[in-house]
């Protein structure tokens, strides 16, 4: 996809992930395109993560964006596995949270 940085985007999860841990992470992988449909338009990837004890493990990353009510949302799900196989798994799972979020009426 045009105007798509992998390493930047990879970056800034890192650095995301670091600040809600109160713990440096360190993530290398790629992130690719994965298609879309009528709900969502996918990103993926496996993921070598790092802790700052030193702790290391793979993890695979399945994103949906969309848009409801007119805002724009990523929803992530997280798992095991170290393949495209673990990837794919959690994509119908990241759709399933998209289509049931819904903008609660202001106060």
């Amino acid at each position: 996809a045009k105007g798509f940085n992998s390493e930047e985007i990879v970056a800034s999860a890192s650095k995301e992930m670091s600040k809600a841990l109160q713990s440096k992470i360190d993530l290398k992988g790629q992130i690719r395109f994965l298609g879309k449909d009528e709900t969502c338009l996918y990103l993926g990837g496996v993921f070598d993560v790092t802790g700052a004890n030193g702790s290391a493990y793979t993890l695979a990353m399945a994103q949906c964006m969309t848009v409801v009510e007119g805002k724009m949302l990523s929803i992530y799900r997280y798992g095991e596995g170290k393949d495209g196989k673990a990837v794919e798994a959690l994509r119908p799972l990241a759709k399933a949270f998209a289509k049931g979020i819904r903008l609660a009426p202001a106060q």
